[in-house]
Parts: C-alpha cells; sequence; structure tokens
C-alpha cells in the first residue's frame, strides 16, 4: 500500500483519473505536481500515475509500506462516492481462491486518516458495511487509520 503524510481535507486537491487524493504540501511542489499531471493527461495513464508518485515521493509525501488490513477502510472519493460492494469483494475473493494470491500484484494506495476529526470517512464505511448486510467487515472508528483509493475490493477481502 502506498501512503500519502498528509491528511484528508487538506489544501490541494489532484486527480488521477479515477483516484482523488488529499495533500498538503509546499505550493512549489504543488505547482510541480500540477505541471506533471497536466503533461500525463495526453499520455499513457499508468505512466502519469508514476510521474506523479515519484514527485510526491521525492519531497516526502509518499511512501511505502505494509499496512494491516484491519487498519483500511475505503476512502469516499473511491470510485467516485460508490467505494466497494460486497457482492463484488466476495466474487474477487473467489478468484483469488481459485488462481492464489500474490502480494506483490496488489498496487493500493489510501491516504492517512484520523478518525477523531475525519467523520465523513468514517460515516462513508459505516455506510457500505451497513449495506453490504454482513458482507463486508466493520472496521471500529478507532481502527480506521487509513481510506484505500485503490485496491480496496482485495484489501476488504483480507
Amino acid at each position: 500500500m502506498l501512503a500519502t503524510r498528509a491528511k484528508h481535507g487538506s489544501v490541494i486537491r489532484f486527480w488521477i483519473k479515477n483516484h482523488i487524493g488529499f495533500v498538503a504540501m509546499d505550493p512549489k511542489v504543488k505547482a510541480l505536481v500540477a505541471s506533471v499531471i497536466k503533461d500525463a493527461e495526453s499520455g499513457p495513464l499508468l505512466a502519469g500515475v508514476n510521474k506523479v508518485f515519484n514527485v510526491l515521493r521525492q519531497h516526502g509525501l509518499l511512501r511505502q509500506q505494509r499496512l494491516e488490513p484491519q487498519l483500511l477502510g475505503v476512502h469516499p472519493m473511491n470510485r467516485d462516492g460508490y467505494g466497494i460492494s460486497g457482492p463484488d469483494t466476495h466474487s474477487l475473493l473467489n478468484s483469488i481462491f481459485s488462481l492464489g494470491f500474490d502480494h506483490t500484484q496488489v498496487n493500493g494506495v489510501c491516504v492517512e486518516v484520523d478518525p477523531s476529526s475525519d467523520t465523513d470517512i468514517v460515516t462513508f464505511n459505516e455506510r457500505i458495511v451497513t449495506e453490504a448486510m454482513g458482507m463486508l467487515p466493520a472496521i471500529p472508528s478507532h481502527n480506521l487509520l487509513y481510506a484505500t483509493l485503490s485496491a480496496s475490493h482485495t484489501n476488504a477481502g483480507l
């Protein structure tokens, strides 16, 4: 999982096609990221995402680490606010059981969450768990320390 150091609701919002991240950053870094995103809009998606990630990593705003699945919820901007579904998660789990699981193939991205102030994220996760009628695991708000922007179904299944 790649985790941004910034908190949800911070100064800058940037689009990387279907994923949105909230990152507080120096105005010079903000301008650089905006420039890289603009340049990437006309090229291949993955190359553009990697360029943005490299800039963020160079400025200490992105790190790679392994996280315990029970600490990750879903960000409200994931899939344009749809989040994840229980049936889709179980379908993915069936594929994983059939094909096998290779953690090196999971390229998750998430942001840090403060459950005491990011109540919209806590509420969003409570809603998708309720709507899933037992097909998604509940995450106690004090455990919700990260919110996923990608690999969310995989993480929920783990």
